[in-house]
């Protein structure tokens, strides 16, 4: 993808999170295959003392729902029309115990080991700094985008998220980044792929 689509890209997302955020429940959708959600695996994995980070938080529509889960919930998104479509979402919540912040996945801005749990769903996570904010024996939960994923629609088109890119490019690429780094701390990593859970014991 080109430096233009980039840019036009990053302009649709900023439009799109302004209007709804990154809610799409009204949307109908057939679903194959077994049907779980992301964010309960998550929640299931949380203690009511850790603290949560949810990278990619969009409005923050659905990682709001499980807030109950931990004693804080930090959500950060690179789009400012995203952050202020979560922060008015969060208004409505009532949660005392979420805070949206406008950041870069490349350049989190806390310290060392402070996250017991990082989420990551359908958005870009960087290895090395989601293992330095992990805490020892923490946990870091994603679910990305597969290449074939509406690769109808895509032909159709010619075009759209990851078109021509060869199926599981994205999986295999986050997976060496982890385990390179898992070697230098033990952890449990959990991955959420094409539908499936998976666990990579290191």
């Amino acid at each position: 993808m080109g430096a233009k689509n980039k840019i036009d890209y990053k302009k649709f997302y900023d439009r799109v999170g302004k209007l709804i955020g990154w809610d799409f429940s009204q949307v109908k959708v057939t679903s194959e295959e077994e049907k779980w959600d992301f964010y309960q695996e998550v929640a299931k994995r949380c203690r009511k003392s850790d603290v949560l980070l949810d990278i990619g938080t969009g409005g923050g529509e659905r990682v709001l729902k499980i807030a109950s889960s931990v004693l804080l919930l930090i959500g950060i998104d690179k789009s400012q029309e995203m952050i202020r479509t979560a922060n008015k979402n969060l208004g409505k919540s009532q949660d005392f115990n979420v805070r949206f912040f406008q950041m870069d996945a490349k350049d989190i801005l806390f310290p060392n080991e402070f996250f017991n749990v990082i989420s990551c769903r359908h958005s870009s996570f960087y290895p090395k700094e989601v293992m330095r904010v992990l805490t020892e024996g923490g946990f870091f939960l994603t679910q990305q985008v597969s290449e074939m994923d509406k690769i109808n629609i895509k032909r159709a088109f010619g075009r759209g998220q990851e078109f021509g890119v060869k199926d599981e490019t994205g999986k295999r690429h986050y997976v060496k980044g982890l385990k390179r780094l898992a070697l230098l701390k033990s952890r449990l990593l959990i991955m959420t792929l094409k539908n499936t859970i998976k666990q990579l014991k290191i």
